[in-house]
């Protein structure tokens, strides 16, 4: 019912897995399930993930690794209570499926510590929700990093300011992932990162740890 897809760091001329995204396999792409909001299925899912997650991953409670889901603000809001319980290595992705209404911010700002804005740029995954709930992270995609120009740099350096953690996401080819990483990206998510091809600066080739 579930899959994984890593999440890289750099360490030193190696690429580490530093973590994964949870996602539902259920023969329909992500993409289409989770078109609009539906609570829930969100609810159900994220029940189903932690069920079985704490029962047969190793990395759950790891120190070395992290692990994220996405949720809707509504399905949020309606585990609230349970997210002082939660591993704390797992974070929760914050979609821009649903409305993040003043309130929500407010009701969730004692966990800011493991929300990530996922999709930042797009719906409510803007500057205005990182400025008002200081999230732990965010992640921006290619649809922006692509698309951001000379305002990607001053965006970069303002997000270090309100954040701890930027994870570019979609990364599909060494341009993308080149772009980022000299912007200061800490993790690398897509399906181009395992290629074992990606080289730094310096020319060295990475090498999977």
């Amino acid at each position: 019912m579930f899959k994984s897809e890593k999440i890289y760091s750099i360490n030193g001329h190696n690429l580490k897995v530093a973590g994964c995204e949870i996602l539902a396999e259920t023969g329909i792409p992500n993409q289409v399930l989770f078109a609009s909001e539906n609570v829930e299925l969100e609810h159900f899912l994220f029940r189903r993930m932690m069920d079985t997650q704490r029962l047969h991953t190793p990395y759950v409670h790891s120190d070395n690794y992290f692990w994220t889901m996405n949720l809707s603000p509504a399905a949020i809001d309606k585990i609230c209570d349970e997210l002082p319980f939660l591993p704390s290595n797992f974070f929760i992705e914050i979609t821009e499926r649903g409305k993040c209404s003043a309130e929500f911010i407010e009701k969730v700002k004692p966990y800011a510590h493991m929300l990530i804005i996922d999709d930042f740029g797009t719906g409510n995954a803007n500057m205005e929700t990182v400025f008002s709930l200081k999230p732990h992270g965010v992640k921006i995609d290619k649809t922006i990093f692509r698309s951001a120009g000379s305002y990607l740099k001053p965006l970069m350096a303002e997000l270090r300011n309100h954040v701890s953690v930027i994870i570019a996401e979609k990364v599909e080819n060494e341009d993308d992932f080149a772009l980022m990483r000299d912007l200061g990206a800490d993790f690398f998510q897509g399906y181009y990162m395992p290629d074992q091809k990606l080289k730094l600066t310096s020319g060295k080739a990475f090498s999977m740890v």
